[in-house]
């Protein structure tokens, strides 16, 4: 189903994002759009981090991804899913 689907989205974009050490937290919003067959297209960021190296990060994890084909629920109504991903990077103080 659609909740399962986005779930396990998430966890492949988390476990796809490996950002290097940067001097402060942020975040960047990407959005791209889910083919019915689980292509992304159109990805660009939404929302900048403020660092163009943070921001071309997100947009490399977006576009490397291969994701499963979208669940019917989905592309029976749109044949796609448009989508909005926060990357998060927190910098660790210890």
């Amino acid at each position: 189903d659609t909740n399962t689907y986005m779930e396990y989205m998430q966890k492949t974009m988390k476990s796809n994002w490996n950002p290097p050490k940067f001097d402060k937290s942020m975040s960047t919003i990407v959005q791209y759009t889910i083919l019915a067959n689980g292509t992304i297209i159109n990805a660009k960021v939404k929302k900048s981090s403020g660092s163009s190296d943070m921001d071309n990060l997100a947009l490399h994890t977006v576009e490397s991804v291969k994701l499963l084909p979208l669940p019917h629920e989905i592309t029976q109504q749109t044949g796609m899913a448009n989508v909005e991903f926060t990357f998060n990077y927190n910098l660790q103080t210890n």
